[in-house]
């Protein structure tokens, strides 16, 4: 990735790079949460995915953002942001379907 780019763009990058990171924690996040074995640790943990689903839910809005991005962008910007945002789109619908299943 050239800095010019980087430097004419930065606003979109950043956020299409806080969607990657907030998704890719938010998987971790869910891939190591258990349900425990007395209530009030089924609670807390019940507490804890519904939090996260609700997280995952709004994530789905910067998504669409970084899609609407692609817009504004042409020939080799367009391809290398077309590539990354198509890695952010599959971790966003592992985590949407993760989500999903322990809710």
């Amino acid at each position: 990735m050239n800095l010019v780019w980087v430097n004419r763009w930065n606003g979109g990058w950043n956020r299409i790079t806080h969607v990657e990171e907030c998704c890719f924690s938010r998987q971790i996040e869910l891939d190591e949460a258990g349900w425990g074995s007395d209530l009030d640790t089924c609670s807390a943990a019940l507490d804890l995915h519904k939090r996260v689903h609700r997280e995952v839910a709004q994530f789905r809005r910067d998504v669409e953002q970084c899609v609407g991005e692609k817009r504004t962008l042409t020939g080799d910007d367009r391809a290398l942001y077309m590539e990354y945002l198509s890695k952010v789109e599959i971790g966003y619908a592992h985590l949407s379907v993760s989500s999903f299943n322990h809710c």
